[in-house]
């Protein structure tokens, strides 16, 4: 199902890996805290494969540091 929304509670840590199983689209993960977007990764590349890690407690993360599109 696209799009797909998955909810988990994290105490320390959150790492995910996810891949694109076709070349057209875009696939993105988001992490929201308390309504907050606080650390997003992305990729429009064919098969494209996206990790995030996000450490709860930690700073957001800045613009600059998300990945190349």
């Amino acid at each position: 199902r696209v799009p797909a929304t998955f909810k988990t509670e994290v105490r320390e840590a959150l790492s995910v890996r996810i891949q694109k199983t076709n070349q057209e689209g875009s696939l993105e993960i988001r992490v929201v805290v308390n309504g907050q977007e606080v650390a997003t990764r992305s990729t429009i590349k064919p098969f494209g494969l996206v990790t995030l890690t996000y450490r709860s407690g930690g700073a957001p993360e800045r613009p600059s540091d998300r990945s190349r599109r």
